[in-house]
């Protein structure tokens, strides 16, 4: 089981540092609930996972600051508030296995639709991504869901919140988060020594 380090600083200060599945990621970061600020729904989510200090496990990591309203995104496991059009089928299928009735991929795609969260759709191809900033939600997710290329997924406005991205394989990078974190004071002297160790190891490897 692949897992992603995740650090939410809540809105009353407190830090919650903690490892998750990596699968579930999606419905934490593609739902309007987290861009609301939804105290419940963070305190809910957060009682699925395990506690871990503030360094990358296997996938990487996120931070979620919603007192400053910024996330600090160093995985490469799901876009920040993106779907693909695979994904909301697989999971109108039943085909995604930590899904239920209540927590689907479907069921945000809508809510985020019905939101005007929609920003457009990010084509995938060759020569690189373009969003098409002009696409048109008229009520109907399954339309809007046909009518979309398999090669791209839609995006999402994540306002309030701003998202800063950290390639998880690169040093200058992480020795960029790094460096933030440290300025948010949310590092331990047993994460600052793992983190220094990791550092070391991606230098080394890109000389």
């Amino acid at each position: 089981m692949k897992s992603i380090t995740l650090v939410i600083k809540q809105i009353d200060s407190r830090v919650e540092s903690v490892v998750i599945d990596s699968n579930l990621l999606p419905q934490l970061v593609n739902n309007i609930r987290l861009y609301d600020n939804n105290a419940d729904f963070i305190t809910e989510f957060l009682s699925k996972a395990t506690p871990h200090p503030p360094y990358p496990s296997d996938d990487g990591m996120i931070v979620i600051d919603m007192v400053e309203h910024q996330i600090l995104d160093s995985q490469g496991y799901t876009g920040i508030f993106k779907m693909t059009p695979a994904e909301i089928k697989s999971s109108a299928a039943g085909n995604v296995i930590s899904e239920t009735a209540n927590e689907n991929a479907v069921k945000r795609f809508k809510e985020a639709l019905d939101a005007n969260r929609l920003k457009g759709f990010e084509a995938w191809s060759d020569s690189g991504t373009q969003i098409n900033n002009y696409i048109e939600y008229r009520g109907d997710e399954k339309e809007l869901l046909a009518s979309a290329s398999p090669y791209g997924q839609f995006v999402f406005n994540t306002s309030p919140y701003t998202v800063l991205v950290f390639n998880e394989t690169d040093y200058k990078e992480q020795n960029d988060l790094f460096g933030i974190l440290f300025e948010k004071n949310l590092l331990c002297s047993d994460s600052v020594e793992v983190w220094m160790h990791n550092l070391e190891r991606l230098k080394n490897e890109s000389n």
